[in-house]
């Protein structure tokens, strides 16, 4: 590392600049992993020749999650140290005496002879290619808990670190712990959702000698949290059945939980009404009562399976696609404001007579906006749907996703229901 690399110890503003900087990679709209990674990258080699951030599991075992050297040829050695703990975890000094103390620890004179009693035996090599002469070790502490440590490393024996140099190693170990803590925490909320949205999904789907259904559901990843995307197919007393797919604004527990409400007002109002348009209006009327700043787009489709016809209508929510027996795509459009904006002003329900060997595919918006660009998903989908790879397959429902996405996936929440009509 050169001098030029080097934070001058007695540059006040520019050591508060280096935290604004480093602090704003905590901050990046990213997985927990990459913004580790951007924070190690910052502090290598501004502030020392190579960094770590060990944080504790579950289980109380150490994991090396993030990692970086000031020199690129050390690129494969760096990603050996990437894992399990490289030093011992039972040890009185470093990482494992930060945790255990809750304090920072500075080690100087740093040598093989120190090394061997502290790393692993099977790591050794990989440590001593890395150097070491000084380091600081210092806990991330968030809210009263340990998450883990930051060790940063210099290599060199005429410029180790110095105790004055701890309290900006520490602020940005406070810095890193606040986002691993919220980063944890969103974890757990997005698990807890998760769970919740599966929960909520229909346990099975109708079993009818004229109609096949299937479904898929799959959690977004990246920036998006679990949302509130749902299917629903159920069998009233008169044989028809009602279909349902929908998309609760917003993402976390909250929209999971609206879902639930929503799927379930929706199979309540079936009961009572017969016009699908009715069902969404009744829906609204009793949404807007409970949740009145929740906004839904929703489809509600009554399906006769005897007269081949549909019944549907729309709240603001994508067209479902008609994959006739020739291979033609039909958008079933409808207009229609979504839930918690409708005021009872929509147009009539509309209706669609199918031919035996149809293929009727409800989606959510996740499906066709994985690239950003609409127009493109919508091409993707209406591809896909043509496949008779896809439109023949045993699950449909995962066909059609697969053919859209893959292998890039969503990035968004996406429910698919596929009814197959004989």
């Amino acid at each position: 590392m050169s001098a030029e690399d080097r934070l001058d110890p007695w540059d006040a503003a520019g050591d508060l600049r280096f935290l604004a900087e480093v602090g704003e990679t905590m901050v990046e709209n990213l997985d927990l992993k990459s913004r580790l990674h951007r924070f190690v990258s910052a502090v290598v080699p501004r502030l020392a020749d190579w960094a770590t951030v060990n944080l504790l599991d579950d289980s109380g075992a150490i994991e090396t999650l993030a990692i970086a050297h000031h020199d690129p040829a050390l690129a494969g050695v760096i990603e050996r140290l990437r894992g399990p703990f490289y030093g011992n975890p039972e040890t009185a000094e470093g990482t494992p005496s930060a945790l255990r103390t809750g304090r920072p620890r500075l080690l100087t004179g740093v040598d093989e002879k120190f090394l061997r009693g502290y790393i692993r035996p099977e790591m050794l090599a990989d440590v001593l290619a890395l150097g070491a002469d000084s380091s600081f070790i210092v806990p991330l502490i968030a809210h009263g808990r340990i998450y883990g440590t930051l060790a940063a490393m210099r290599t060199e024996r005429e410029r180790p670190f110095l105790q004055s140099e701890l309290w900006l190693i520490e602020e940005l170990a406070r810095r890193a712990a606040v986002a691993i803590a919220n980063a944890k925490l969103f974890e757990r909320s997005a698990t807890v959702a998760d769970a919740f949205q599966h929960a909520s999904l229909p346990e099975k789907l109708p079993r009818l000698p004229n109609a096949v259904f299937s479904a898929f559901y799959a959690s977004g990843r990246g920036e998006a949290m679990v949302g509130g995307d749902w299917y629903d197919a159920f069998v009233l007393g008169d044989g028809r059945v009602v279909v349902s797919i929908g998309d609760v604004a917003g993402s976390g527990l909250r929209a999971a939980v609206l879902m639930g409400s929503v799927r379930q007002l929706i199979r309540g109002a079936a009961q009572l009404q017969s016009d699908p348009l009715e069902i969404l209006d009744a829906t609204d009327r009793a949404l807007i009562a409970e949740y009145s700043d929740a906004i839904v787009t929703a489809f509600v489709g009554v399906v006769d399976t005897a007269a081949r016809r549909i019944t549907y209508a729309s709240a603001g929510h994508p067209p479902p696609l008609l994959r006739t027996p020739g291979g033609a795509i039909v958008e079933l459009s409808s207009v229609g404001l979504p839930l918690g904006l409708r005021a009872g002003r929509e147009a009539a329900a509309a209706s669609f007579v199918y031919a035996p060997g149809s293929l009727l595919a409800l989606y959510t918006d996740g499906l066709i906006e994985s690239t950003r660009d609409i127009l493109e998903g919508e091409r993707r989908l209406h591809e896909a749907l043509a496949l008779e790879a896809v439109a023949g397959a045993s699950d449909v429902a995962r066909s059609l996703h697969d053919a859209v996405l893959l292998p890039a996936g969503a990035s968004d929440d996406v429910a698919i229901l596929a009814v197959s009509l004989r």
